[in-house]
């Protein structure tokens, strides 16, 4: 008889039976992974009643139950019809199974499954029940990690959606660009318009085009709008003797050029500031000292019309200014200054320039506030001729950097000698223009300069105004006639005692129509002073006396009218020929 041994008694609680599951899932990358989860083994179902448990076989002497029996399922017992059913097994793997190993699960993949699977994901093992939801229906979730063969992937709709996007970015762009180009052909024919407009100006005037913004005195006194004031204001005389001041003009044979710094070290103490004033305005030019004793060369136009002036050197004195002469019509000057052991500058023949030789600019640009400013260009042209207010010069053209207050100050050469006086620039108010800086030749200011300082003055024949030239075209384009438009009247010429004005239209001199300024220069340059000659005048019907010039369509300001201009006649005036120093 067979007895059963005991079974030696447990130092503690049975540890639980656990089941690993192991599933295989699909990355991203297409790759199987191998997941494992440990769970506890679920409890088999208790036996129907009247059925007998089937016996666990013995597993060796000490009566202990083999590990591998655990993975083994047991034999389901045939419930009767009596009894209630009972809750639901979880599914196992089928009898006689044995329990795969992982390895023997990857090596018994095919090789291309191993690199890359469909996108489908498989279950080796599974012993937990799907998740249902609330309504009995399996969750979303859950069915995604047990794999759902038979339905398709959802399509994403954010490709369709992205490329309409992508077209709708690519309008925008397409429209950004056209406006563009659109902009840019609008400013390319405002320009062009505009340009056009300021060369018919420019053709019409026929002078510099100086800057306005300072006010009608100094380097912008020059000015067409501008009406001579009631009272005759001019700088006091110098009543000393002044027959022995000269200009030498030295070579430059054989010298050696210098360096910016040691021009400008060389040059700036001969170069000095000036301030005008009158009862209406004040302004600025820069001048350049000739002698040791004070006699200062600078522009006609700067000390015009001025009641009081002013140098400063380059020490920082300063000293009240007299006029020894002037000559607007080379527009040159000659001042003198109580001062002693002043710096005097050296001058070089303006006739030994070739074009392209370095020049350089010392001066006051815009006025004290940029004292003794240096800039460099080179010799762009010689001899030029330019027509400034009705005064023909011949002038150097430079691209040396000049503005306003730049006047009367020095040109010079790479080794420091002064060949030229800054006089004027080239600008307009409807275009840009650099690089157009004219200067006197050292050659003009050595014979007027020495004249000035001999007699005080330079007389010349003259009839006392200041014109400009309108020729055909310019005529054509302005809605206007032909000839000489009066900008100024002197009133110590014969032609404001006649009754001139500006505005008026001087369409023939002697009977010969003119339409350039020179032309007729040269017509009066052989006449004697006092010498008579006829004028015919005509004038542009305004609806006041004040509003003659400005009704004028090739007025003052040069601007084209909108409408053809009438004139009536003034028939022909004859008037003498004065003195330039009488009315300068």
């Amino acid at each position: 008889m067979n007895e059963e041994k005991e079974r030696p008694a447990e130092s503690g609680p049975e540890p639980a039976e656990k089941r690993i599951k192991v599933t295989w899932e699909l990355t991203r990358d297409g790759m199987l992974q191998e997941r494992r989860i440990e769970e506890p083994v679920p409890e088999a179902p208790s036996a129907p009643t009247g059925e007998q448990e089937e016996p666990r076989p013995a597993a060796g002497e000490s009566g202990i139950e083999h590990p591998s029996a655990l993975a083994e399922p047991s034999t389901p017992a045939v419930p009767s019809p009596s009894a209630e059913p009972a809750a639901p097994a979880e599914p196992s793997a089928p009898a006689g199974e044995e329990e795969i190993d992982d390895a023997e699960v990857w090596n018994c993949l095919p090789r291309p499954a191993r690199r890359r699977q469909p996108r489908v994901q498989a279950t080796i093992v599974s012993t937990a029940p799907a998740q249902t939801s609330g309504k009995g229906k399996p969750a979303r979730k859950t069915a995604k990690k047990q794999g759902n063969h038979s339905a398709p992937p959802k399509k994403k709709s954010g490709g369709k959606k992205t490329l309409l996007q992508r077209i709708q970015r690519l309008d925008l762009r397409v429209l950004l660009v056209v406006l563009i180009v659109l902009i840019i052909i609008a400013l390319i024919f405002g320009a062009v318009l505009l340009q056009q407009g300021g060369v018919v100006a420019a053709m019409a005037r026929g002078d510099s085009g100086f800057s306005e913004q300072d006010g009608d005195s100094g380097d912008n006194a020059w000015n067409y709008d501008r009406e001579e004031s009631d009272t005759d204001q001019s700088l006091q005389r110098y009543e000393g003797d002044s027959s022995g001041v000269t200009l030498e003009l030295k070579s430059s044979q054989g010298r050696t050029g210098l360096t910016y710094e040691a021009l400008y070290k060389k040059c700036a103490p001969s170069a000095v500031s000036i301030t005008v004033e009158n009862d209406e305005s004040s302004g600025s030019g820069t001048g350049i000292v000739l002698t040791r004793d004070g006699y200062i060369i600078t522009c006609a136009h700067v000390v015009s019309d001025q009641s009081k002036a002013a140098v400063t050197t380059g020490d920082g004195k300063e000293y009240d200014a007299l006029l020894v002469g002037s000559d607007p019509q080379t527009d040159l000057a000659l001042l003198k200054i109580d001062a002693k052991g002043l710096t005097p500058a050296e001058f070089g023949d303006a006739g030994a320039l070739t074009v392209g030789d370095e020049a350089l600019a010392i001066g006051d640009p815009l006025g004290a506030t940029f004292r003794g400013t240096l800039t460099n260009g080179i010799i762009s042209a010689i001899n030029r001729d330019v027509t400034l207010n009705g005064y023909a010069m011949t002038l150097i053209q430079t691209t040396a950097a000049l503005n306003s207050g730049n006047s009367g100050g020095p040109l010079l050469n790479i080794y420091g000698q002064v060949v030229g006086v800054n006089n004027m620039k080239m600008v307009s108010s409807s275009t840009t223009v650099e690089g157009l800086g004219f200067a006197v030749p050292s050659t003009t200011a050595k014979e007027i300069i020495e004249a000035l300082a001999r007699e005080g003055g330079i007389s010349r024949p003259v009839l006392g105004i200041t014109c400009y030239g309108v020729d055909e075209k310019a005529a054509e384009r302005n809605h206007t006639r032909p000839g000489l438009v009066v900008a100024k009247v002197s009133k110590k010429s014969d032609c404001a005692a006649k009754g001139l004005q500006a505005g008026d239209l001087i369409t023939a001199i002697d009977g010969k129509a003119y339409t350039d300024v020179a032309e007729f220069k040269e017509y009066a340059a052989g006449f004697e002073i006092g010498h008579k000659v006829t004028l015919t005048v005509y004038r542009p019907k305004a609806t006041d006396q004040a509003g003659g010039a400005a009704s004028s369509s090739a007025g003052a300001d040069g601007s084209a009218a909108a409408e053809p201009v009438e004139y009536e006649s003034l028939g022909e005036i004859t008037v003498a020929m004065v003195d330039q120093q009488d009315v300068s």
